[in-house]
């Protein structure tokens, strides 16, 4: 609590702002609703827009949580330019990472490496077939060839 010149504290410390309770609140409603629903889509079948939702979700509760009860829209105009840096910092490195997924080769331990791993086909490069190996020669580890009996 701040103190005025004379050792007084402030009125405006003092006292919870008009409305305040309510809007506490009516943010903690929505906050557990947002929960409800992100719970809920958890057992729908949404595929690929899953991801998209439950982000978009937990945007909406990250706003809420800002404004409602870290007060943005009262900061000054320098720390709303760097919130808004941080976020288009975030948003780069999450594009950077979509792309990077995106364009990689499907793993070649998936069940059907026609498939990646989101699903998507995807078209592989055909390799050349190694040759067979030998079956009454092998290699030792000191580089000498050693034939099994027949």
């Amino acid at each position: 609590m701040s103190h005025s010149p004379h050792g007084q504290p402030n009125a405006s410390d003092a006292r919870p702002r008009k409305g305040s309770v309510r809007r506490v609140l009516w943010v903690f409603v929505c906050l557990l609703a947002l929960a409800a629903v992100s719970y809920g889509l958890s057992f729908a079948r949404l595929g690929a827009l899953s991801l998209v939702v439950a982000l978009a979700i937990a945007a909406l509760k990250a706003l809420l949580v800002l404004f409602a009860f870290m007060e943005f829209g009262e900061l000054s105009a320098s720390a709303k330019l760097a919130a808004f840096a941080a976020l288009l910092m975030l948003l780069l490195l999450v594009a950077f990472m979509a792309a990077d997924i995106g364009t990689r080769e499907p793993s070649p331990l998936l069940p059907n490496p026609k498939v990646s791993s989101f699903g998507c086909s995807v078209k592989r490069a055909r390799r050349p077939a190694l040759p067979a190996p030998s079956v009454n020669a092998w290699r030792a580890s000191d580089g000498e060839s050693v034939a099994w009996p027949a």
